[in-house]
């Protein structure tokens, strides 16, 4: 499909857009893209693009995949600094939803918003703030008390001969749109300094994957088995990880959840963790 007017053509990218879609990365841009640890590259070689081009330069990209569930989220948005934001994301997301709304009635796109110009974008194509992404922290000065695992559980590393358990946990333990695809995750593991599994016999019943900062650590991703929680278990997963931290000298431990997820909050308050003031909206829109 392709849509023009006076100004913008429109199109969706094939295969003989690389190169250009690599210049275009390559050039100074706005840039929006979600976090889910994929590099632009590894987009480049997955991912669907919506093109708006003016006399034949590429002027701005958008990505937002589509699967077989109702969420989606806007995977990454780019404009050259010398077109119009407001005309490209007009054009481009018009361009989306035009051919989406014909297979995907109820669709419901999410997206984060880090930046106030990409905040505006949203804003213009009636997006709303669901709630947002809160970022907690703690230096563990002090280890909390926490309830033993119980004996019928035992605590191992993630490896990847037990990764596809921990993506099956994963689906079961996140509602939408919070679930990761199974590319993400791995990516995320592959990037992690310290992952465990909590297991009953073979059964995977939660895990935390850690990444490492700059002399910190980022509990990246943490869950529990609906059918285990309000047994502890998370709160020992996190009282491992901070020991683990106190280990290596490692300076502070961070964490994002919901702003609406109240059990969520609840454990790291419960754990020693404060709120340092950074949100990342959380954007709707509703076809």
């Amino acid at each position: 499909m392709a849509r023009e007017n006076q100004h913008y053509k429109v199109r969706k990218n094939s295969p003989d857009d690389l190169d250009r879609l690599r210049a275009f990365f390559n050039s100074p841009i706005h840039l929006h893209q979600h976090l889910d640890w994929h590099s632009i590259d590894e987009r480049l070689q997955s991912s669907t693009f919506w093109m708006a081009e003016r006399n034949k330069s590429l002027s701005a990209v958008l990505s937002i995949p589509v699967s077989t569930v109702d969420v989606s989220w806007v995977e990454l948005f780019g404009a050259k600094k010398m077109v119009s934001l407001a005309r490209s994301w007009q054009e481009l997301f018009s361009g989306f939803i035009e051919e989406t709304k014909q297979f995907k009635p109820d669709l419901r796109i999410f997206s984060l918003s880090y930046y106030p110009w990409y905040q505006k974008l949203l804003e213009s194509s009636d997006f709303y703030q669901a709630y947002a992404i809160v970022t907690l922290e703690t230096d563990a000065v002090y280890l909390p008390n926490v309830r033993p695992l119980p004996s019928n559980l035992n605590m191992q590393y993630i490896s990847m001969q037990n990764f596809d358990l921990v993506h099956q946990l994963d689906t079961i333990a996140f509602d939408l749109p919070w679930q990761m695809p199974e590319s993400a995750l791995r990516k995320a593991f592959r990037n992690s300094l310290y992952a465990t599994i909590i297991l009953e016999k073979k059964r995977v019943v939660a895990y935390q994957i850690t990444t490492e900062g700059e002399n910190t650590l980022h509990l990246a991703r943490i869950a529990v088995h609906p059918d285990y929680r309000n047994f502890g278990i998370g709160g020992f997963l996190i009282h491992d990880l901070l020991s683990y931290m106190k280990r290596f000298n490692f300076r502070s431990l961070s964490v994002n959840t919901q702003s609406n997820n109240e059990a969520s909050l609840a454990l790291y308050r419960k754990m020693g963790f404060y709120k340092t003031g950074n949100n990342i909206p959380v954007m709707v829109y509703n076809i």
